[in-house]
């Protein structure tokens, strides 16, 4: 199957890390990769309340670390850190209702 160029898909329809992705590759002086890393929400998988925040703010995690526990559907979820990091933001407090894919901490 031929790859297709970035150039024929509308802008609207590409996801915001594959633009500025697009700009780094137009100009790598103006943007870096690492600036594309940093600062990535840890994200909620589903819609539900927040019972448990595990983390603090300036706090180092480890890639698979418990960062909060989110109840849906009667059942308790462990949301993990994706990455090793130092969390910048807790973007929810115990009892809040998220939507799937709300931040829920940030780590840089």
């Amino acid at each position: 199957m031929p790859c297709l160029p970035l150039h024929r898909f509308r802008l609207r329809q590409l996801p915001l890390r594959l633009l500025q992705l697009r700009q780094h590759l137009r100009h790598p002086r103006r943007f870096s990769l690492l600036h594309l890393l940093q600062n990535q929400p840890v994200t909620s998988p589903l819609p539900g309340v927040i019972i448990e925040v595990s983390v603090r703010d300036g706090e180092t995690v480890a890639a698979g670390q418990k960062v909060a526990v989110l109840e849906a559907m009667k059942m308790e979820n462990e949301i993990q850190a994706d990455r090793a990091g130092v969390v910048t933001k807790i973007n929810v407090s115990k009892g809040d209702s998220v939507l799937e894919g709300a931040a829920i901490v940030t780590i840089a």
